[in-house]
């Protein structure tokens, strides 16, 4: 919807140039005509009711055009509207996205991790989480993936006396998997749901966790973070991938 926008501002442009040459092709044709009136023959005078009727088709034709221009100009403003509406009732809300940093809160302490591990068999894993130096705040060991498989992990960042376990700010995951039988390592890939901060006026939004995305990278929209559920196969052939669209739909399909 938002490309949409810039595509019709696109035409805008196109539409005042065409607006430019009719105004150009209008002068040329009034010096055209102040020219014929000035050497033309005393025997054989202009027809005035031809050149009245000339001017008003000229001037009715540039009239139309700029009437069309301005429906469209409008057109345009309600659709850029309806945008903006649409991005501002996103904020507050949560969006799952491919990225591996999570921004942990008061408000946003128990948050699930979404992966894919790429693997035609059983795999391991051991998930990390560290701070903005490097230092390990958080680790778990994952005995049994299911290979090319959405799989989902809950990260809880509160003791047992109810008080965040690691100070409030942005964490990165990292998650290093491997084959449980060879033990090879196996690439993987991992989304994470933070919430909508400010949406900004190209489509862009600003995450908690400090992220500058685009709508077309929102794979979910949730009102609180949930796991995930879905057969989404990033590692599959390109037939089989499933399109934006279609991860859209796992948001219906998430657990409570």
């Amino acid at each position: 919807m938002l490309n949409g926008i810039n595509n019709s501002s696109n035409g805008a442009i196109a539409k005042d140039e065409r607006i430019a040459e009719m105004k150009k092709a209008q002068n040329m044709f009034f010096k055209l005509l102040t020219t014929q009136l000035q050497c033309q023959d005393i025997e054989n005078t202009v027809d005035m009711n031809q050149m009245t009727q000339q001017i008003f088709q000229m001037n009715e034709l540039q009239t139309l055009i700029a009437i069309d221009h301005k429906l469209d100009e409008m057109n345009d403003n309600i659709k850029a509207s309806s945008a903006s509406n649409i991005a501002s009732n996103m904020i507050g809300k949560y969006a799952l996205t491919q990225g591996d940093t999570i921004a942990v809160n008061e408000n946003d302490s128990l948050l699930p991790i979404s992966y894919i591990i790429d693997s035609l068999g059983e795999a391991e894993a051991i998930v990390k989480v560290c701070d903005d130096k490097g230092n390990v705040v958080h680790e778990a060991k994952i005995d049994s993936i299911i290979g090319n498989k959405m799989e989902n992990l809950q990260l809880q960042f509160r003791d047992q006396s109810g008080m965040l376990s690691v100070p409030e700010g942005i964490y990165k995951v990292t998650i290093s998997a491997y084959d449980k039988k060879d033990k090879k390592p196996l690439r993987n890939e991992i989304y994470t749901t933070n919430k909508i901060m400010q949406s900004i006026k190209d489509g862009d939004f600003i995450m908690s966790n400090n992220e500058r995305i685009k709508l077309n990278q929102v794979i979910a929209i949730q009102d609180s973070p949930r796991p995930m559920a879905g057969n989404y196969n990033p590692f599959a052939t390109m037939e089989n991938k499933m399109t934006i669209a279609d991860l859209i739909k796992l948001q219906n399909t998430s657990a409570a």
